[in-house]
């Protein structure tokens, strides 16, 4: 998978609602005020994919350039498994 296959990928799942929020990431929207509808409009928004595989490797990817519903960055680290996407954490720009 390439940059734009995951952002495509990720915006796909958003569509379909394919997108789940890991325990860590459910904590870190809270610490950042970002509700659901945030984090899918950074999703929709999004406008470049970095591949991060970690360790072991796997389709990691952070994406930058979104914007949550007040217009605000929202940074997502997303994590394809299964055909779904799952967000496994949020930050600011």
């Amino acid at each position: 998978m390439d940059a734009k296959q995951a952002l495509d990928a990720a915006k796909t799942a958003s569509a379909q609602r394919r997108v789940r929020v890991s325990r860590h990431g459910r904590e870190q929207m809270e610490c950042r005020c970002a509700s659901w509808a945030d984090v899918l409009e950074a999703v929709f928004t999004a406008t470049s994919a970095i591949y991060d595989p970690g360790d072991p490797p796997r389709e990691k990817w952070r994406f930058e350039g979104g914007r949550d519903v007040d217009g605000d960055g929202l940074v997502l680290v997303v994590e394809f498994t299964d055909g779904e996407a799952r967000v496994v954490t949020v930050f600011g720009p």
